[in-house]
Protein backbone atom coordinates (compact mmCIF):
# COMPACT_ATOMS: atom_id res chain seq x y z
CA UNK A 1 0.00 0.00 0.00
CA UNK A 2 1.68 3.35 -1.03
CA UNK A 3 1.97 5.84 1.93
CA UNK A 4 -1.17 8.13 0.61
CA UNK A 5 -3.39 5.35 0.30
CA UNK A 6 -3.05 4.50 3.56
CA UNK A 7 -4.80 7.76 5.23
CA UNK A 8 -7.01 7.58 2.71
CA UNK A 9 -7.92 4.07 3.72
CA UNK A 10 -8.07 5.30 7.38
CA UNK A 11 -10.27 7.92 6.30
CA UNK A 12 -12.90 5.60 4.40
CA UNK A 13 -13.19 3.32 7.55
CA UNK A 14 -13.34 5.71 10.46
CA UNK A 15 -16.35 7.28 8.17
CA UNK A 16 -17.62 3.97 7.94
CA UNK A 17 -17.28 2.86 11.54
CA UNK A 18 -19.38 6.40 12.04
CA UNK A 19 -22.25 5.22 9.45
CA UNK A 20 -22.50 2.33 10.84
CA UNK A 21 -22.99 3.51 14.55
CA UNK A 22 -25.21 6.11 13.53
CA UNK A 23 -27.03 3.95 11.22
CA UNK A 24 -27.64 1.15 13.71
CA UNK A 25 -28.84 3.74 16.21
CA UNK A 26 -31.30 4.94 14.05
CA UNK A 27 -32.34 2.06 13.12
CA UNK A 28 -33.03 1.16 16.86
CA UNK A 29 -34.64 4.40 17.42
CA UNK A 30 -37.25 3.71 14.18
CA UNK A 31 -37.84 0.01 14.99
CA UNK A 32 -38.63 0.84 18.23
CA UNK A 33 -41.49 3.34 17.24
CA UNK A 34 -43.29 0.66 14.92
CA UNK A 35 -45.94 -0.89 16.19
CA UNK A 36 -46.33 -4.16 16.79
CA UNK A 37 -47.69 -6.43 13.72
CA UNK A 38 -48.68 -10.12 13.00
CA UNK A 39 -46.20 -12.71 12.28
CA UNK A 40 -46.54 -12.80 8.46
CA UNK A 41 -44.32 -15.78 7.63
CA UNK A 42 -43.34 -19.22 9.07
CA UNK A 43 -41.26 -21.77 7.71
CA UNK A 44 -38.13 -21.79 5.40
CA UNK A 45 -35.25 -19.24 5.70
CA UNK A 46 -37.82 -16.37 5.39
CA UNK A 47 -39.31 -18.08 8.84
CA UNK A 48 -36.23 -18.64 10.50
CA UNK A 49 -34.96 -14.70 9.93
CA UNK A 50 -38.49 -13.35 11.30
CA UNK A 51 -38.10 -15.59 14.36
CA UNK A 52 -34.37 -14.46 15.24
CA UNK A 53 -34.25 -10.89 13.85
CA UNK A 54 -35.90 -7.46 14.12
CA UNK A 55 -39.16 -5.85 12.21
CA UNK A 56 -36.44 -5.06 8.99
CA UNK A 57 -35.29 -7.91 8.48
CA UNK A 58 -39.17 -9.33 8.79
CA UNK A 59 -40.32 -6.71 6.01
CA UNK A 60 -37.29 -7.35 3.63
CA UNK A 61 -38.35 -11.43 3.50
CA UNK A 62 -42.32 -10.86 3.99
CA UNK A 63 -43.39 -11.26 0.49
CA UNK A 64 -46.00 -10.39 -1.39
CA UNK A 65 -49.04 -11.41 1.47
CA UNK A 66 -46.79 -11.13 4.57
CA UNK A 67 -45.54 -7.42 3.83
CA UNK A 68 -48.96 -6.57 2.78
CA UNK A 69 -49.87 -7.52 6.48
CA UNK A 70 -47.09 -5.62 8.14
CA UNK A 71 -47.78 -2.34 6.40
CA UNK A 72 -51.71 -2.51 7.14
CA UNK A 73 -50.58 -3.18 10.52
CA UNK A 74 -48.71 0.02 10.61
CA UNK A 75 -51.39 2.20 9.28
CA UNK A 76 -50.48 5.78 9.66
CA UNK A 77 -47.07 4.86 11.01
CA UNK A 78 -46.00 3.12 8.16
CA UNK A 79 -43.67 6.48 7.72
CA UNK A 80 -41.23 5.23 9.73
CA UNK A 81 -40.47 2.18 7.66
CA UNK A 82 -40.07 4.48 5.19
CA UNK A 83 -37.19 6.56 7.33
CA UNK A 84 -35.48 3.09 8.06
CA UNK A 85 -34.91 2.15 4.17
CA UNK A 86 -33.53 5.60 4.27
CA UNK A 87 -31.43 5.17 7.22
CA UNK A 88 -30.71 1.84 5.55
CA UNK A 89 -28.81 2.79 2.77
CA UNK A 90 -26.10 4.80 4.98
CA UNK A 91 -26.05 1.21 6.90
CA UNK A 92 -25.40 -0.62 3.85
CA UNK A 93 -22.71 2.17 3.03
CA UNK A 94 -20.84 1.11 5.90
CA UNK A 95 -21.13 -2.87 6.43
CA UNK A 96 -19.82 -2.91 2.59
CA UNK A 97 -16.73 -0.38 3.52
CA UNK A 98 -15.70 -2.16 6.76
CA UNK A 99 -16.42 -5.63 5.90
CA UNK A 100 -14.51 -5.11 2.42
CA UNK A 101 -11.70 -3.39 3.97
CA UNK A 102 -11.59 -5.85 7.05
CA UNK A 103 -11.34 -8.75 4.89
CA UNK A 104 -8.67 -6.86 2.73
CA UNK A 105 -6.79 -6.28 5.35
CA UNK A 106 -6.58 -9.97 6.45
CA UNK A 107 -5.58 -11.00 2.86
CA UNK A 108 -2.81 -8.45 3.39
CA UNK A 109 -1.79 -10.15 6.68
CA UNK A 110 -2.11 -13.99 5.47
CA UNK A 111 -0.18 -13.22 2.13
CA UNK A 112 2.87 -11.45 4.67
CA UNK A 113 2.51 -14.94 6.04
CA UNK A 114 2.61 -16.72 2.51
CA UNK A 115 -0.59 -18.53 2.69
CA UNK A 116 -2.15 -19.59 -0.06
CA UNK A 117 -6.13 -18.92 0.89
CA UNK A 118 -5.30 -15.05 0.78
CA UNK A 119 -5.51 -14.87 -2.44
CA UNK A 120 -9.21 -16.30 -2.37
CA UNK A 121 -10.20 -14.19 0.45
CA UNK A 122 -9.60 -10.85 -1.49
CA UNK A 123 -11.76 -12.22 -3.60
CA UNK A 124 -14.34 -12.93 -1.04
CA UNK A 125 -13.89 -9.46 0.03
CA UNK A 126 -16.27 -8.48 -2.91
CA UNK A 127 -18.59 -10.07 -1.49
CA UNK A 128 -19.56 -7.75 0.66
CA UNK A 129 -19.89 -5.09 -2.24
CA UNK A 130 -22.26 -7.42 -3.58
CA UNK A 131 -24.06 -8.11 -0.79
CA UNK A 132 -24.92 -4.08 -0.82
CA UNK A 133 -25.88 -3.40 -4.37
CA UNK A 134 -28.20 -6.22 -3.61
CA UNK A 135 -29.45 -4.37 -0.47
CA UNK A 136 -29.91 -1.11 -2.02
CA UNK A 137 -32.03 -3.15 -4.70
CA UNK A 138 -34.10 -4.50 -2.53
CA UNK A 139 -34.54 -1.11 -0.53
CA UNK A 140 -36.12 0.35 -3.36
CA UNK A 141 -38.65 -2.07 -4.03
CA UNK A 142 -39.48 -2.27 -0.23
CA UNK A 143 -39.79 2.00 -0.99
CA UNK A 144 -42.10 0.84 -3.20
CA UNK A 145 -44.35 -1.50 -1.33
CA UNK A 146 -44.54 1.03 1.67
CA UNK A 147 -46.03 3.39 -0.88
CA UNK A 148 -48.39 0.86 -3.05
CA UNK A 149 -49.01 -1.32 -0.47
CA UNK A 150 -50.35 -4.50 -2.88
CA UNK A 151 -47.43 -5.44 -5.16
CA UNK A 152 -45.03 -7.87 -6.21
CA UNK A 153 -42.44 -5.37 -5.25
CA UNK A 154 -42.46 -7.46 -1.85
CA UNK A 155 -41.61 -10.71 -3.48
CA UNK A 156 -38.44 -9.61 -5.93
CA UNK A 157 -37.27 -7.40 -2.61
CA UNK A 158 -36.72 -10.85 -0.82
CA UNK A 159 -35.37 -12.62 -3.22
CA UNK A 160 -32.48 -9.92 -3.36
CA UNK A 161 -32.87 -10.12 0.77
CA UNK A 162 -31.75 -13.59 0.39
CA UNK A 163 -29.05 -13.28 -2.13
CA UNK A 164 -27.54 -10.11 0.35
CA UNK A 165 -28.06 -12.75 3.35
CA UNK A 166 -26.18 -16.11 1.23
CA UNK A 167 -23.70 -13.22 0.38
CA UNK A 168 -22.53 -11.95 3.93
CA UNK A 169 -22.96 -15.45 5.26
CA UNK A 170 -20.44 -16.81 2.93
CA UNK A 171 -18.49 -13.94 3.15
CA UNK A 172 -18.82 -14.03 7.07
CA UNK A 173 -17.62 -17.57 6.90
CA UNK A 174 -14.71 -17.14 4.84
CA UNK A 175 -13.20 -14.62 7.20
CA UNK A 176 -13.56 -16.49 10.30
CA UNK A 177 -11.58 -19.10 8.54
CA UNK A 178 -9.17 -16.68 7.55
CA UNK A 179 -9.32 -15.74 10.82
CA UNK A 180 -8.68 -18.79 12.27
CA UNK A 181 -5.61 -19.79 9.57
CA UNK A 182 -4.24 -16.50 10.62
CA UNK A 183 -4.11 -16.97 14.01
CA UNK A 184 -2.62 -20.55 13.47
CA UNK A 185 0.11 -19.31 10.86
CA UNK A 186 1.16 -16.23 13.46
CA UNK A 187 1.45 -18.97 16.14
CA UNK A 188 3.46 -21.05 13.48
CA UNK A 189 5.99 -18.02 12.55
CA UNK A 190 6.60 -17.39 16.17
CA UNK A 191 7.28 -21.10 17.15
CA UNK A 192 9.66 -20.84 14.11
CA UNK A 193 11.29 -17.71 14.86
CA UNK A 194 11.82 -18.50 18.59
Amino acid sequence: MSQRAAPQRRTIIRTAILLFLLAGAGQLALQASLPVYPEPVRGGLAGFLIENNGAIVDFEVAGTDGAEAMVQAWGDRKWLMGASLVVDIAFLYAYAALLFFFIGGLADRLERLGVAFAGFLRKIALLPLAASACDGIENLFLAWVVHAERSVAADIASVFAQIKFVLLGVALLCTAIGSAWLFVATRRAQRAAG
